[in-house]
């Protein structure tokens, strides 16, 4: 994440019923902001996709 930053990664999973273990990887991180953490988790693909 150094390279690139936060507002560059988004977070997917081919799991749709099941909260993955690595999703609290991220949650848990304290090298992530809160902003961070959010983009990374769904606000990044919100803006990618341009959704209201």
């Amino acid at each position: 994440m150094a390279e690139v930053g936060a507002s560059h990664i988004v977070y997917g999973t081919d799991i749709p019923s099941v909260w993955p273990d690595t999703l609290d990887l991220i949650l848990n991180s304290e090298h992530l902001s809160s902003a961070g953490k959010e983009a990374i988790v769904g606000g990044n693909l919100v803006a990618l996709l341009n959704i209201e």
